[in-house]
């Protein structure tokens, strides 16, 4: 058998190409071709998206700590995927045009982060991590604004 290396899977050695034609990288342990199995697991998680949930559910009521890390890891080596996935879920668009240079509230120049509304989804703007969580924490309403309004103007006389 060729030489093996082990890789964050496992053990691999460079074998003959597979019948897809992919490299040749196997798995020691089973001979099967690697990315054929990339493609299977894919292909599995796909067709069973509930079986999926529940799995990742046990494993991290398994221990929460450890699961806690792994996210905070892959976080941390995946920053692009997470700003991708942030202003999926705010419903944000890919960017077709470059975020202003400043906030949009305070127009300070600092890094920007996309601001919705949590009722609805929807993109707002741009703004500051400072701006987004003092209209966060007012509850994203315009009552909860005036109320801050109506407190700073009475402490100030």
């Amino acid at each position: 058998m060729p030489e093996t290396t082990s890789g964050s899977k496992g053990k691999t050695y460079q074998g003959k190409p597979c019948k897809h034609g992919h490299s040749g990288l196997r798995y020691a342990c089973n001979h099967v071709c690697v990315a054929c199995g990339v493609e299977k697991v894919r292909r599995w998680r796909a067709e069973n998206p509930e079986r999926v949930k529940a799995q990742q559910k046990a494993r991290y009521w398994k221990d929460p700590a450890r699961a806690k890390r792994e996210v905070a890891e892959w976080r941390k080596k995946n920053p692009g995927k997470v700003l991708a996935w942030s202003r999926r879920w705010a419903g944000v668009p890919e960017p077709t045009y470059p975020a202003p240079p400043e906030c949009e509230c305070c127009q300070a120049a600092r890094k920007l982060h996309a601001d919705h509304d949590h009722s609805t989804g929807k993109f707002r703007g741009w703004l500051c991590s400072r701006c987004n969580r003092a209209i966060g924490g007012l509850g994203d309403t315009l009552a909860g604004l005036l109320c801050a309004i109506g407190y700073l103007r009475r402490k100030q006389a």
